[in-house]
């Protein structure tokens, strides 16, 4: 029900197949890799942003880039949702054990974190960057945002963090 879409990727558009044949009011907007400013889009002209599935990708010097740019991005009174694919409640609700020739077993990993900050910013653990709604809780409060809160579902594997843009 919304007027006109924005929808951002680094994926050429014929590679996504809902967008095949886009809607009108749907502007696709390709990104290059490693762009967190949202290029392309006017500052103070989105209501209500979106992102799935994103920040497990992202280092936390690029999840503070994108987080405020998402800021410079919303009209005042602007509303988000990002769902973050939180490493601990990963492997506490998805029942899952993993281990990585580098950094060992989960269970251990969860205990250091002098080794959960390195894979924050430096490397990455079977293919992801350490994210966590702590995490980027602590980047919320660097950003221009004043008001953010995690809305995930009980023993929900994954985090929805909802925020607001109250002024500019």
């Amino acid at each position: 029900n919304f007027k006109t879409v924005t929808a951002l990727d680094i994926l050429p558009k014929e590679k996504i197949n809902l967008l095949h044949n886009p809607p009108p009011n749907v502007n696709y907007i390709q990104l290059n890799d490693r762009d967190y400013e949202c290029t392309g889009v006017e500052d103070n002209s989105i209501d209500f942003i979106f992102s799935f599935g994103v920040f497990c990708h992202l280092t936390n010097s690029a999840a503070n880039t994108y987080i405020n740019s998402i800021h410079n991005k919303l009209k005042p009174g602007g509303q988000g949702l990002i769902m973050l694919a939180d490493f601990h409640r990963n492997f506490k609700y998805g029942g899952r054990e993993f281990c990585d020739e580098v950094f060992g077993c989960i269970k251990d990993i969860l205990a250091d974190t002098a080794t959960q900050d390195l894979c924050r910013e430096e490397k990455t653990f079977g293919g992801w960057h350490w994210n966590d709604m702590e995490t980027i809780g602590k980047i919320f409060n660097h950003s221009g945002f004043n008001s953010y809160a995690d809305v995930s579902p009980d023993e929900f594997r994954d985090c929805l963090m909802y925020f607001r843009k109250t002024h500019n």
